[in-house]
């Protein structure tokens, strides 16, 4: 059984533009069949432009059902095209295990691999070919990497109503009694038949901040009148305050 991981690109990798290496894995557990001696069972790869070809590391495990460890022979070759039937790895029977193990000679990009699996218990470990019952799935996996172009920003659209434009009302304070009215100087406002009236006119917009004379009237006596309470309160405290200081003071 072959278990492989699906490529990540579908055309060749444009390397003008952002590129990066991720980790890919082809894996094949079998009890496979016999052949002479041995069980056995071989499967194929090609090698796309993508793949890193000096990073491809094999690794292979075989053992009984008792957990003994069995010798195994492990080869790879390419398969098909003018290089057809090149070693790229070979190990001969051992019952080391092999791990990540490089196999740097490689062809071209685009070629095919086939990987043959042999197993079988070693000289005085048990009978040879090995029973299919005696056996557990042998493995054999191969990792590398593969060169991917990032992926383009993914932007998610804002919720329409976020786009909206809206206007805040405006809040209207009352008018208070002082403003910062700009005021004519005191000889322009002394000269002339009515100098008096223009005195006072001016001396109640310097005080006030106000400078409509007849609307100064008014709003003067409205502020005064406004305060008043307080005037009242002020003087009744004061007075209550004086006459117990008296008292005290007798």
């Amino acid at each position: 059984m072959l278990i492989g991981v699906p490529c990540l690109t579908s055309q060749a990798v444009d390397y003008s533009q952002p590129v990066q290496y991720t980790p890919q894995q082809i894996r094949s557990t079998s009890k496979g069949s016999i052949v002479n001696d041995w069980r056995e069972f071989s499967f194929t790869r090609q090698i796309l432009d993508s793949y890193d070809i000096s990073s491809f590391k094999i690794s292979a495990f075989a053992v009984d059902n008792y957990g003994q460890r069995l010798e195994m022979w492990v080869s790879v070759y390419v398969n098909g095209g003018n290089n057809d039937g090149q070693i790229l790895y070979n190990r001969g029977w051992s019952t080391d295990s092999i791990n990540q193990e490089s196999f740097t000679t490689f062809p071209a990009r685009g070629s095919n691999i086939i990987v043959y699996m042999r197993y079988r218990y070693a000289e005085g470990g048990g009978e040879n070919p090995p029973a299919l019952s005696m056996v557990t799935p042998a493995r054999v996996t191969i990792d590398f990497t593969e060169a991917v172009n990032y992926a383009p920003q993914q932007t998610t659209a804002l919720p329409s109503d976020w786009l909206e434009t809206s206007t805040a009302s405006t809040i209207e304070f009352p008018e208070t009694a002082f403003t910062t009215s700009t005021y004519i100087d005191w000889d322009s406002q002394v000269s002339g038949n009515d100098g008096v009236f223009q005195s006072i006119k001016y001396l109640i917009a310097t005080t006030f901040g106000i400078t409509d004379t007849w609307q100064s009237l008014v709003t003067v006596m409205n502020y005064m009148n406004g305060k008043l309470p307080y005037v009242y309160a002020i003087s009744f405290f004061c007075g209550v305050t004086g006459i117990a200081v008296w008292f005290l003071e007798k």
